[in-house]
């Protein structure tokens, strides 16, 4: 078999750790110097009633013995493969007596090879191609070993561990990946410089008034500043840096042209909407108060980032990966952009963090036919799973390093700290301990690297992480229904037909609406809203609104 292996010493332990409590929904584990005793909720028939009464049994978990023994690893990724040698892999040696010996395919053919060859490792990460070992026989069941010794296991995935059950509903892998759908980053309604929001003082910028009053006061400070620049000339980015940010400014998702409202599923062509009135009346009052960049519709996407690499224009409305060329050109950190919330209204909510119901956990780790000591390996990956383990990987301790400090750049790489993510069990992005503190590495990685001018919007703004500023995804409502964004509309159906000679006439007619002088706005809006209506606009949101309510089970 082509393979690489790492082969690491057994790191001895010189006792027995106690696993960390943990409890969760309808269960509880204690912690006991000789076993843990898990509560667990189980239904039984009432003597006096014909409905089931619930009693609590106790099942004790004996504790994990930690006695030296290696186990072989096949990681079919070689990227998530690493060294079982740091710091932190000798402390989880001490804590669990589990040596890891991680094998490396040479090439993609690596796994098949393997299976042919008949020597089969002890624990198996396949990624996408898990189901092939679940049909062939090759990784065993584990609801067994989870009912019986599990503790960490169902806490950690809770209701999302199902995601993880293959066709016969059974489980075969630990997830990775993360344990629940979380980001750590947010796009923004609007990106305003840094420079921006320190010289004002750190102002609330919730709603496109207070946006428009902190752009004026800049103006007046800097009268050669660019205070807001759009990109209109292209249609993507007319879709993306305009159209789209009436959606975010509503506080909808990204439903393309279109407003949905998410209990009937009535969807409304938001050109027509009294609502994008007031916004784009607010672009025009931006244009004339010398706000919006006159250049705003008639640039060129190249010519557009080179005005952004100016380190000139104050904020824009747009995706990240549409402008880090331009930031990197522009050297001075404070001259980037920094993510901000902004609705048309206050208390409304932007669905950026938001679960769109398409999260699934990923799969992991499985514990082949092959492995001599499958509960021994069961009971590795589940305390892997636990508070204490996840501590661990993400940060290692004081006791494996003298110099704990996870605030430092080097840190990571000293200790290993953060290195044994995929394809290991992982806690969501954003999900916190006990202690207010965020699990992963990659979270706490990523504000160390902030710069100081956004550790200091972080400190201004009280929070952490930079996304904290925008509603969380306990917050928002979780999507379930397929954007319209994602449905499939053929060029030449009706709605495709309607929805391409609607857009050709919004797109010139809106923009030449926000140019003109503000006494003629309203009339010239009222035109645009009754030619819409007068061309298939109702029409078009009818036969939306039929596709969104059968997309979600209404009719």
């Amino acid at each position: 078999m082509n393979k690489k292996v790492y082969n690491i010493m057994a790191f001895s332990a010189a006792s027995a750790m106690l696993l960390c409590g943990c409890s969760s929904g309808n269960s509880s584990v204690t912690e006991t110097s000789a076993s843990a005793s898990v509560s667990v909720e189980t239904s039984v028939p009432s003597e006096t009633s014909a409905e089931e009464s619930v009693t609590v049994t106790e099942r004790v978990v004996p504790p994990m013995d930690t006695t030296p023994i290696t186990l072989s690893l096949y990681v079919d990724d070689p990227e998530y493969a690493v060294a079982f040698d740091t710091l932190v892999a000798q402390e989880i040696i001490a804590r669990t007596g589990v040596t890891l010996e991680i094998i490396v395919p040479e090439d993609e053919t690596g796994l098949d090879t393997m299976l042919e060859s008949g020597e089969i490792p002890d624990l198996i990460y396949a990624g996408e191609r898990t189901d092939e070992l679940i049909e062939n026989g090759t990784l065993i069941e584990l609801d067994g070993y989870n009912e019986k010794v599990g503790e960490f296991f169902t806490e950690m995935y809770g209701e999302n561990i199902d995601s993880l059950r293959a066709d016969d509903r059974k489980l075969y892998t630990f997830g990775t990946g993360g344990s629940t759908p979380s980001q750590f980053t947010a796009e923004g309604t609007f990106q305003i410089q840094y420079a921006v929001l320190a010289e004002l003082g750190y102002p609330e910028i919730k709603t496109l008034d207070q946006l428009g009053d902190c752009l004026r006061q800049y103006k007046e400070l800097h009268p050669n500043s660019n205070g807001l620049l759009l990109c209109g000339g292209p249609q993507q980015k007319w879709l993306d840096t305009v159209s789209l940010r009436i959606n975010y400014l509503l506080g909808c998702p990204d439903d393309g042209e279109f407003i949905v409202n998410e209990e009937t599923g009535e969807a409304v062509y938001k050109w027509t909407d009294e609502r994008t009135g007031r916004i784009v009346k607010w672009l025009n009052q931006m244009y004339n108060d010398g706000i919006l960049d006159e250049k705003s519709f008639s640039l060129k996407h190249a010519a557009y980032i080179a005005r952004i690499s100016e380190g000139n224009v104050s904020a824009i409305a747009d995706f990240y990966e549409d402008y880090p060329s331009a930031e990197e050109t522009l050297g001075e950190y404070d001259k980037i952009y920094c993510p901000i919330e902004v609705t048309l209204e206050e208390g409304t909510a932007v669905p950026f963090l938001a679960d769109y119901g398409d999260f699934a956990v990923a799969d992991g780790i499985g514990i082949t036919t092959a492995c001599e000591e499958p509960e021994r390996a069961f009971r590795f990956l589940d305390w892997w799973c636990s508070d204490e383990a996840q501590k661990l990987v993400n940060y290692a301790t004081e006791d494996i390093n003298t110099e704990f400090d996870p605030a430092s750049e080097t840190y990571y790489k000293d200790t290993g700290a953060g290195l044994y993510a995929e394809p290991f069990p992982m806690r969501g992005l954003t999900e916190k301990n006990a202690d207010g503190e965020y699990y992963s590495a990659a979270v706490n990685k990523h504000i160390v690297e902030y710069t100081e001018p956004q550790t200091a919007a972080a400190e201004a703004y009280g929070v952490t992480l930079l996304a904290e500023m925008f509603p969380q995804m306990n917050e928002l409502p979780v999507y379930t229904r397929t954007l319209i964004s994602d449905m499939e509309i053929h060029a030449l159906s009706e709605e495709g037909i309607l929805l391409e000679s609607l857009g050709t006439y919004i797109k010139t007619e809106v923009q030449n609406a926000i140019m003109l002088p503000v006494e003629e706005f309203d009339a010239k809006w009222n035109e645009i809203v009754d030619w819409c209506n007068s061309n298939g606009a109702q029409n078009l949101s009818d036969i939306m609104t039929e596709r969104v309510q059968k997309d979600m089970g209404i009719k």
